[in-house]
């Protein structure tokens, strides 16, 4: 008998909370996986990777793998655009491929990055009373925010 179940979605400020400081709550997490008999998946930041693999039977139990950072290309260029239009900004915002290149490279490729440039960005233009970001507010971006560094440790 094949019985579906709903995927259930956990953001990583839970699985934080669940598993920091509190090593029982990843043996929960695991007996209920297996009574259920569901494959658990956990995605996350760098912060919730470090947390799940705290626990050694968690590190025996999951594959840590990192995400390939953003590439030139539709794919890209889609989410920018999604994002731009999300942005509380009384005029539309035209990039152009200068501008969508500036993102990738200030942004390092990074989804976290672009999502803090595009709303430091953004926030700065409703503050200005200009309105929409241009291509010329990513080039003097570097004042506004630095990107999160990729490699901490370097």
């Amino acid at each position: 008998m094949i019985v579906r179940i709903a995927p259930i979605p956990c953001s990583s400020e839970s699985i934080l909370h669940r598993f920091r400081g509190a090593r029982k709550g990843g043996v929960d997490w695991l007996i209920s996986g297996n009574e259920l008999r569901v494959p658990l998946v956990c995605l996350g930041t760098r912060e919730a990777r470090e947390a799940l693999l705290s626990d050694p039977q968690l590190v025996r139990r999951f594959e840590g793998f990192e995400l390939p950072r953003w590439q030139r290309g539709e794919e890209f260029y889609g989410l920018v655009n999604t994002l731009l239009r999300t942005l509380p900004l009384r005029r539309p915002s035209r990039l152009g491929t200068k501008g969508f290149d500036q993102v990738l490279v200030r942004a390092d490729g990074i989804t976290a990055n672009i999502f803090t440039l595009m709303t430091t960005l953004a926030v700065a233009a409703i503050r200005s009373g200009q309105e929409e970001i241009t291509a010329a507010d990513i080039r003097r971006s570097g004042a506004l925010a630095a990107p999160l560094d990729a490699n901490p440790s370097s």
